[in-house]
Parts: C-alpha cells; sequence; structure tokens
C-alpha cells in the first residue's frame, strides 16, 4: 500500500468534479480527473494508471495547484513542440519567393525539390520533402499550381483557336 500523500486544505476543499462539470474542456479532463482521484485517496501509481499521465506530471499538477490555484492548474504553457527554423519575417520574404519561383518558371510547375532547393539556397536551412509540403500547408500554401503550360506553346493561337470554335 502506497503512503498517503500530503493535501493541503484548499487541495482538499476543492470541488475538481463540480468545475470539471461547469467547465467542461478537453485540456481540463485529465488534470481535474486527475486532482479527483488524489483527493479521494487514490495513490499516484493508481492515478497515473486511470488518467496515463506519468507520476511526476501528477506532483507537478499538485505543486501547481498549491502555488497559484486552479488557474495556474489549468494554464497550459504556450510554446510547446518544435519551433519553426524559419522566423516570422523569413517566413513572408518565403512566401513570396514560392510565388516569384512559380512565375519565373516557363512552363512546367515548381516541385517540393524546387522549394527545398530555393530554401537551402536562400536561406540556409536544409528541409526534407515533407518538411516542406508541412511548412507549406502551414502556411496555407499548395503546392500544387495551375495547370501547366508548355515552353513553346502560342497563347495566342489558343485563344483563336478558342474563339472559333
Amino acid at each position: 500500500m502506497s503512503r498517503q500523500i500530503k493535501l493541503s486544505k484548499a487541495y482538499k476543499d476543492f470541488d475538481f468534479m463540480g468545475y470539471y462539470k461547469l467547465n467542461r474542456s478537453k485540456k481540463y479532463i485529465y488534470r481535474c480527473l486527475a486532482c479527483h482521484y488524489l483527493q479521494s485517496g487514490k495513490g499516484y501509481r493508481e492515478v497515473s494508471s486511470l488518467v496515463l499521465f506519468h507520476k511526476n506530471s501528477l506532483i507537478e499538477w499538485i505543486g501547481k495547484f498549491e502555488e497559484g490555484g486552479i488557474s495556474a492548474l489549468l494554464s497550459i504553457r504556450a510554446g510547446r513542440g518544435r519551433k519553426s527554423r524559419l522566423s516570422r519575417d523569413e517566413e513572408e520574404s518565403f512566401s513570396r519567393e514560392v510565388v516569384s519561383l512559380q512565375d519565373s518558371k516557363s512552363g512546367g510547375r515548381i516541385t517540393g525539390d524546387d522549394i527545398m532547393k530555393m530554401v537551402k539556397d536562400k536561406y540556409k536551412i536544409t528541409y526534407s520533402i515533407s518538411g516542406i509540403y508541412k511548412l507549406l500547408s502551414r502556411m496555407n500554401m499548395s503546392w500544387v499550381s495551375a495547370r501547366s503550360k508548355h515552353p513553346k506553346s502560342d497563347i495566342k493561337a489558343q485563344e483563336a483557336f478558342k474563339k472559333t470554335s
């Protein structure tokens, strides 16, 4: 049997389930539920297996509640995840470069390889093909361009043909 967890009076008196029921949000589910289980006398191992979070996370959550109450417990740090290799200024410049790369192409369309080479040359940053496509997606840019035009095509002749048919 695990030893009793020492909790403050404020922690023991707080209604975690009531708070969760009033503020149903996905980010609150696990923290409120884990705190409720710990409050009811369950041990760290049992609660961590129920909510599928490590014991150290539970200890951290209790500490956050003790320091700043429910708002500190439910605050989730910004800036999680991998940082972008391109800064904000470079992202704006990157989108302009991709558009100008497509415009400068005299027939055909640009590919992920073309963009990858451009980024390596201009920004000295190496991306994989899938990384380039994820970057384009994050910037709401499509890597699929309009139907390609053959470099030897005659646009005037095509327009004249459209008018006659």
